[in-house]
């Protein structure tokens, strides 16, 4: 079972999602190195341990676990002595710090592991069923729609929360879950979409499928992406080198190199275009541009404009490697790669940034240094 930490491979993350911003609950996990002769090259469990800051950067549960993951379902991940539980919001262990892996709740599930063995539990701590394989291809991380995919000898079976079939299919095995009552199968090295009785409503005619949102989904024909409603109608045609599922009625879409929004139709939303563009979310988007003298983050409106950036000089900073993932917190992270400090050959030194849903920095990182090419 493939275990995610946020430390420290992406170069750019937008951590987004449900408002929760203007509440007190929400916390962010943050790192801190505390050996006075600390060596960025050298890695060692340690001297590294994690707390949780608020919305305003104050430190709100001290630095004291090995390793720390962000909130989902109102339950964080934490590590201690080389095991996982979970805590509340207040700090307390909820969830008895015991497990050899855990990943995130999500539809009131987990799935973790207890001396070697997998089983998903609910939010008390209950075993909700054990898990007879153990295979990392075999078992999704978490319930979509009170469905968790299931490897049935080669094909795609779906799981309820009791660990019954709810359903078996004869399509290949993906890892994929169900999104608005919809979720993607391959047959044929081609791909379509079933309903949440397993029946093929969406012939298999796709190169490349992803999930839908808001009533659409990104698909893939001859290499290039275009957007189908739930009829399988193109509603955006295909003419993109990649493009993200819409939020709040707008997609980010490439072509070649720039990034550029786009709406329901396909229309462009604003003619400026940039080097990453990340969803929408309560009408902002982490963007980034680079010019020869300056690299630019920062957040954007729906009108094209910078509510909130920051600017750093292009000959520190590399920001070629972008990529982004979304939570259930609203605020943002990104790191800043630079080639002013001295890590080493095989290394290039970087710095973490929180920012809040206001585009505030509330915490900034010791130097981290990571290989070239993560």
């Amino acid at each position: 079972m493939k275990i995610i930490f946020f430390y420290p491979v992406l170069f750019l993350i937008l951590l987004a999602g449900n408002l929760q911003s203007q509440n007190s609950n929400l916390l962010i996990p943050v790192w801190k190195n505390f050996d006075s002769n600390y060596d960025p090259m050298q890695e060692s469990d340690s001297i590294q341990r994690w707390g949780y800051i608020n919305n305003s950067g104050v430190l709100k549960i001290s630095y004291k676990y090995e390793n720390a993951g962000d909130y989902s379902d109102g339950l964080a991940r934490v590590q201690k002595d080389g095991l996982w539980g979970f805590i509340n919001t207040r700090g307390q262990v909820v969830i008895p710090i015991q497990y050899d892996e855990a990943n995130n709740f999500d539809n009131g599930a987990a799935l973790v592991f207890l001396d070697g063995i997998p089983r998903y539990i609910n939010k008390e701590g209950v075993t909700l069923f054990m898990v007879e394989k153990s295979s990392e291809d075999e078992w999704r991380e978490y319930f979509c729609e009170n469905l968790v995919n299931h490897n049935n000898n080669g094909n795609l079976a779906f799981l309820d929360k009791t660990g019954s079939l709810a359903f078996e299919t004869p399509y290949d095995y993906e890892n994929c879950k169900f999104s608005e009552g919809f979720c993607y199968v391959k047959l044929d090295e081609k791909y379509g979409y079933i309903n949440n009785k397993g029946e093929m409503v969406i012939s298999n005619g796709f190169d490349v499928a992803n999930d839908f949102s808001e009533n659409l989904a990104a698909v893939v024909k001859d290499a290039q992406f275009g957007y189908i409603d739930k009829k399988g109608n193109v509603k955006v045609p295909f003419q993109y080198e990649f493009g993200n599922p819409y939020h709040e009625g707008i997609a980010a879409v490439q072509n070649v190199e720039p990034w550029s929004y786009i709406d329901t139709t396909g229309n462009k939303i604003f003619e400026e275009e940039f080097n990453f563009a990340s969803n929408f979310i309560r009408g902002k988007a982490l963007v980034y541009e680079k010019t020869e003298e300056n690299s630019i983050v920062g957040l954007l409106d729906k009108k094209g404009k910078f509510s909130k950036k920051y600017t750093f000089n292009s000959e520190v900073t590399d920001f070629e490697q972008i990529e982004f993932q979304e939570i259930n917190d609203c605020y943002y992270r990104f790191k800043k790669i630079c080639s002013d400090y001295e890590c080493g050959e095989l290394y290039r030194d970087q710095i973490t940034y929180i920012l809040n849903s206001n585009g505030d920095i509330i915490w900034k990182s010791q130097h981290e240094c990571a290989e070239n090419g993560d």
